[in-house]
């Protein structure tokens, strides 16, 4: 006999294949994966022409964000209330870890690391 978890749980796959199929051709998207290992909140503010996308990740966490994939113009913040500029493309899945100091391993392996701390001048030396 099938329980009803189970009939549930092949009707949920069943529906979101349904969707995906028939998704017209401008909504594809990609996932970002972040994690957060900054001293506290991080955001990321994303910017493509009349697309933009906010976000805000906790300190500790892993969040996956689907996107429209294209390039992206990225503005990092946390650590401290610095900000970071990058040029990102979306066109693929793409994971990275947000830390403030360089020397923090990645988060897993294939990530990539964006350093938003910048120390000022005076601690530079």
């Amino acid at each position: 006999m099938v329980n009803k978890k189970t009939i549930l749980v092949s009707l949920v796959l069943v529906a979101a294949f349904l969707f995906s199929a028939i998704q017209p051709l401008g909504t594809k998207r990609v996932w970002l994966t972040v994690i957060n290992r900054t001293w506290g909140k991080a955001s990321i503010q994303l910017n493509s022409g009349s697309t933009e996308y906010k976000f805000k990740i906790k300190q500790g966490k892993k969040v996956a964000y689907a996107v429209r994939p294209l390039d992206y113009k990225a503005t990092f913040s946390g650590c401290a209330n610095q900000t970071v500029k990058r040029t990102l493309s979306m066109q693929h899945p793409l994971r990275m870890t947000l830390v403030c100091n360089p020397n923090v391993p990645l988060g897993e392996p294939g990530m990539i690391k964006v350093v938003i701390y910048s120390p000022p001048l005076r601690d530079r030396k």
